[in-house]
Protein backbone atom coordinates (compact mmCIF):
# COMPACT_ATOMS: atom_id res chain seq x y z
CA UNK A 1 0.00 0.00 0.00
CA UNK A 2 1.40 3.28 -0.68
CA UNK A 3 0.24 7.03 0.83
CA UNK A 4 0.72 10.06 -1.73
CA UNK A 5 1.99 13.07 0.97
CA UNK A 6 2.10 16.75 -1.02
CA UNK A 7 2.93 19.80 0.83
CA UNK A 8 1.03 23.30 -0.04
CA UNK A 9 4.61 25.91 -0.30
CA UNK A 10 3.90 29.52 -1.35
CA UNK A 11 6.53 30.51 -3.58
CA UNK A 12 6.33 33.91 -4.92
CA UNK A 13 3.44 37.01 -4.10
CA UNK A 14 2.35 36.40 -7.70
CA UNK A 15 -1.44 35.50 -8.04
CA UNK A 16 -2.73 32.52 -8.82
CA UNK A 17 -3.19 31.48 -11.96
CA UNK A 18 -6.73 30.91 -13.60
CA UNK A 19 -7.49 28.16 -14.56
CA UNK A 20 -6.93 28.08 -18.03
CA UNK A 21 -4.15 30.68 -17.97
CA UNK A 22 -0.56 29.20 -19.38
CA UNK A 23 2.21 30.49 -16.99
CA UNK A 24 5.07 30.42 -19.24
CA UNK A 25 7.33 29.93 -16.73
CA UNK A 26 6.25 27.17 -14.60
CA UNK A 27 9.53 25.18 -15.34
CA UNK A 28 11.95 28.42 -13.38
CA UNK A 29 8.44 27.67 -10.70
CA UNK A 30 8.65 24.55 -10.07
CA UNK A 31 12.50 24.59 -9.44
CA UNK A 32 12.08 27.56 -7.07
CA UNK A 33 9.70 25.53 -5.15
CA UNK A 34 12.24 22.28 -4.51
CA UNK A 35 15.09 25.17 -3.88
CA UNK A 36 12.49 26.59 -1.12
CA UNK A 37 11.36 23.18 0.19
CA UNK A 38 15.72 21.97 0.62
CA UNK A 39 16.78 25.16 2.36
CA UNK A 40 13.40 24.85 4.66
CA UNK A 41 14.64 20.96 5.65
CA UNK A 42 18.07 22.16 5.54
CA UNK A 43 16.70 24.51 8.16
CA UNK A 44 14.79 21.96 10.32
CA UNK A 45 17.25 20.17 10.52
CA UNK A 46 20.26 21.90 11.68
CA UNK A 47 17.84 24.00 14.83
CA UNK A 48 16.69 20.08 15.56
CA UNK A 49 20.15 18.89 15.61
CA UNK A 50 21.40 22.21 17.67
CA UNK A 51 18.35 21.95 20.13
CA UNK A 52 16.74 18.57 19.78
CA UNK A 53 13.14 20.18 19.80
CA UNK A 54 10.79 19.01 17.50
CA UNK A 55 8.44 22.36 17.49
CA UNK A 56 9.84 23.25 13.78
CA UNK A 57 9.58 19.75 12.27
CA UNK A 58 5.42 19.64 14.03
CA UNK A 59 5.20 22.96 12.32
CA UNK A 60 6.38 21.95 8.92
CA UNK A 61 4.28 18.65 9.23
CA UNK A 62 0.87 20.28 10.11
CA UNK A 63 0.43 21.49 6.73
CA UNK A 64 1.43 18.29 5.14
CA UNK A 65 -1.74 16.48 3.99
CA UNK A 66 -2.02 12.18 3.25
CA UNK A 67 -3.99 10.15 1.14
CA UNK A 68 -4.05 6.72 1.09
CA UNK A 69 -3.68 5.45 -2.62
CA UNK A 70 -5.94 3.21 -4.45
CA UNK A 71 -5.84 1.36 -8.14
CA UNK A 72 -8.22 3.13 -10.10
CA UNK A 73 -11.91 1.87 -11.26
CA UNK A 74 -11.53 -1.18 -13.82
CA UNK A 75 -12.15 -0.70 -16.66
CA UNK A 76 -15.05 -2.94 -18.62
CA UNK A 77 -12.23 -4.64 -20.82
CA UNK A 78 -10.42 -5.25 -17.85
CA UNK A 79 -13.94 -6.27 -16.35
CA UNK A 80 -13.91 -8.57 -19.24
CA UNK A 81 -11.07 -10.44 -19.12
CA UNK A 82 -11.64 -11.17 -15.06
CA UNK A 83 -14.73 -12.58 -16.09
CA UNK A 84 -13.42 -14.94 -18.23
CA UNK A 85 -10.87 -16.37 -15.94
CA UNK A 86 -13.64 -16.69 -13.37
CA UNK A 87 -15.66 -18.83 -15.99
CA UNK A 88 -12.52 -21.10 -16.17
CA UNK A 89 -11.80 -21.15 -12.10
CA UNK A 90 -15.30 -21.01 -10.83
CA UNK A 91 -17.60 -22.86 -13.28
CA UNK A 92 -15.59 -24.96 -15.94
CA UNK A 93 -12.28 -26.07 -14.36
CA UNK A 94 -13.21 -29.80 -13.76
CA UNK A 95 -14.30 -30.20 -17.27
CA UNK A 96 -11.37 -28.40 -18.65
CA UNK A 97 -8.90 -30.69 -16.52
CA UNK A 98 -11.43 -34.12 -17.96
CA UNK A 99 -10.75 -32.47 -21.86
CA UNK A 100 -7.15 -32.24 -21.27
CA UNK A 101 -6.55 -35.21 -19.84
CA UNK A 102 -8.90 -37.41 -22.15
CA UNK A 103 -8.72 -35.45 -25.32
CA UNK A 104 -5.30 -33.44 -25.20
CA UNK A 105 -6.70 -30.24 -25.63
CA UNK A 106 -9.97 -28.48 -24.08
CA UNK A 107 -13.09 -26.72 -25.99
CA UNK A 108 -13.56 -23.22 -26.22
CA UNK A 109 -17.52 -23.88 -27.24
CA UNK A 110 -19.52 -23.28 -24.04
CA UNK A 111 -22.24 -23.92 -25.43
CA UNK A 112 -21.93 -27.49 -26.99
CA UNK A 113 -19.14 -28.55 -24.64
CA UNK A 114 -19.83 -28.17 -21.06
CA UNK A 115 -22.83 -29.26 -18.92
CA UNK A 116 -25.30 -26.06 -19.02
CA UNK A 117 -22.55 -24.30 -20.61
CA UNK A 118 -25.22 -21.76 -22.07
CA UNK A 119 -27.26 -20.94 -19.79
CA UNK A 120 -24.33 -20.16 -17.17
CA UNK A 121 -22.44 -17.79 -19.55
CA UNK A 122 -25.67 -15.57 -19.46
CA UNK A 123 -26.17 -16.14 -15.88
CA UNK A 124 -23.39 -15.38 -14.83
CA UNK A 125 -21.91 -12.89 -17.83
CA UNK A 126 -25.00 -11.56 -19.94
CA UNK A 127 -27.92 -10.91 -17.57
CA UNK A 128 -26.75 -8.10 -16.00
CA UNK A 129 -28.89 -5.03 -15.52
CA UNK A 130 -26.97 -1.77 -16.85
CA UNK A 131 -28.58 2.25 -16.18
CA UNK A 132 -27.66 4.39 -19.17
CA UNK A 133 -25.19 5.97 -18.57
CA UNK A 134 -23.07 2.71 -17.42
CA UNK A 135 -24.27 1.07 -20.74
CA UNK A 136 -22.68 4.27 -22.50
CA UNK A 137 -19.72 3.62 -21.05
CA UNK A 138 -19.63 0.40 -21.19
CA UNK A 139 -20.14 0.49 -25.21
CA UNK A 140 -17.29 3.12 -25.42
CA UNK A 141 -14.65 0.84 -23.76
CA UNK A 142 -15.70 -2.34 -25.94
CA UNK A 143 -16.90 -0.65 -29.38
CA UNK A 144 -15.19 -3.35 -30.95
CA UNK A 145 -17.34 -6.39 -29.54
CA UNK A 146 -20.86 -4.19 -30.11
CA UNK A 147 -23.54 -6.60 -30.62
CA UNK A 148 -25.34 -5.95 -33.78
CA UNK A 149 -27.94 -8.66 -34.08
CA UNK A 150 -31.14 -6.31 -34.28
CA UNK A 151 -33.43 -8.78 -33.41
CA UNK A 152 -32.04 -8.73 -30.02
CA UNK A 153 -33.61 -5.50 -29.11
CA UNK A 154 -36.23 -4.66 -31.88
CA UNK A 155 -39.39 -2.86 -30.35
CA UNK A 156 -37.68 -2.15 -27.29
CA UNK A 157 -37.75 1.46 -25.73
CA UNK A 158 -34.58 3.12 -26.50
CA UNK A 159 -33.49 3.10 -22.56
CA UNK A 160 -33.89 -0.91 -22.70
CA UNK A 161 -32.83 -1.16 -26.07
CA UNK A 162 -29.50 0.55 -24.81
CA UNK A 163 -29.30 -1.93 -22.30
CA UNK A 164 -29.49 -4.93 -24.02
CA UNK A 165 -27.13 -4.02 -26.33
CA UNK A 166 -24.61 -3.63 -23.74
CA UNK A 167 -25.09 -6.47 -22.29
CA UNK A 168 -24.71 -8.37 -25.33
CA UNK A 169 -21.85 -6.14 -26.07
CA UNK A 170 -19.75 -7.49 -22.76
CA UNK A 171 -20.65 -10.72 -23.03
CA UNK A 172 -18.96 -10.84 -26.66
CA UNK A 173 -16.04 -9.50 -25.02
CA UNK A 174 -15.81 -11.93 -22.32
CA UNK A 175 -16.31 -14.83 -24.75
CA UNK A 176 -13.04 -13.34 -27.17
CA UNK A 177 -11.35 -13.37 -23.42
CA UNK A 178 -12.24 -16.41 -22.65
CA UNK A 179 -11.21 -17.95 -26.06
CA UNK A 180 -7.81 -16.73 -25.55
CA UNK A 181 -7.32 -17.95 -22.47
CA UNK A 182 -8.29 -21.58 -23.77
CA UNK A 183 -5.66 -21.31 -26.11
CA UNK A 184 -3.29 -20.09 -23.59
CA UNK A 185 -4.85 -23.46 -21.28
CA UNK A 186 -4.32 -25.67 -24.48
CA UNK A 187 -0.38 -24.71 -24.85
CA UNK A 188 0.54 -26.36 -21.67
CA UNK A 189 3.03 -29.49 -21.78
CA UNK A 190 0.69 -32.43 -20.96
CA UNK A 191 3.96 -34.59 -20.21
CA UNK A 192 5.02 -32.07 -17.40
CA UNK A 193 1.50 -31.90 -16.14
CA UNK A 194 -0.32 -35.30 -15.88
CA UNK A 195 -2.43 -35.22 -12.75
CA UNK A 196 -5.38 -33.17 -11.96
CA UNK A 197 -4.15 -30.98 -9.34
CA UNK A 198 -0.94 -30.32 -11.57
CA UNK A 199 -2.71 -29.08 -14.30
CA UNK A 200 -5.27 -27.53 -11.53
CA UNK A 201 -2.70 -25.32 -10.50
CA UNK A 202 -0.98 -24.60 -14.22
CA UNK A 203 -4.41 -22.98 -14.94
CA UNK A 204 -5.04 -21.48 -11.64
CA UNK A 205 -1.38 -19.89 -12.66
CA UNK A 206 -2.68 -18.70 -15.82
CA UNK A 207 -5.86 -17.33 -14.77
CA UNK A 208 -4.18 -14.70 -11.70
Amino acid sequence: MYAIVTLGMKVNDGPTPEYNEYIYNEYELHEHAKQLLKSRLATIAMNFAKTKNLDEIEDFTRYVSVRIDKKPEPTYYQLAEEDAKMLVTDYFMDEIIEQLMENGEASDDYNNDYRNGDGIFHEAIVDRDYSSNDAIELLSNLHEFEEDEYGLWEGLSWDRALTTIAAFTYGNAVHDKWTKLIEEINEINLDENETKEQLEEVIKEICK
